[in-house]
């Protein structure tokens, strides 16, 4: 199998049609999956926070885009064209997740902790350290 990310892999391999180099391609979808992190990671504070200066979106997404943009290792990630994003991406579902399921359990909540937890398997096998300490350490912690 190419590289370790079967999600990276699936997200990359129909998206050859573009008319994209390679290269370019797989920079995009960094950048794209490294976006969509920031912005989601942003709401999940923002839904979570009981803070009234966090209920802006513009100021939470600076509070929380910016350490990370001026970081050069990070900023060096989210055009590698490697599966650094996607991993990032999918624990930060994962973590509005189990906030969500703490807060409002559910059958239906519970579920997408689970789906959840093996995308994130799937898009780094290394993730599940993640996919089962998050979950289990939240649970553990709220009583």
């Amino acid at each position: 199998m190419p590289g370790t990310s079967q999600l990276w892999t699936y997200l990359i391999v129909p998206s050859t049609s573009l008319p994209f180099s390679g290269e370019r391609l797989l920079e995009l979808g960094s950048w794209l999956t490294g976006m969509a992190a920031l912005l989601i990671l942003a709401f999940v504070v923002r839904r979570f926070s009981g803070s009234s200066l966090l209920q802006r979106p513009a100021i939470v997404f600076a509070l929380v885009a910016l350490p990370l943009l001026v970081n050069p290792f990070f900023a060096r990630h989210l055009t590698t064209g490697m599966d650094t994003m996607l991993s990032f991406l999918t624990n930060t579902l994962l973590a509005w997740a189990v906030l969500r399921n703490l807060r409002r359990p559910s059958e239906w909540s519970a579920t997408l902790v689970g789906v959840l937890s093996v995308l994130t398997v799937f898009a780094r096998p290394d993730n599940i350290i993640v996919a089962l300490g998050v979950p289990t350490a939240a649970w553990l912690l709220a009583g």
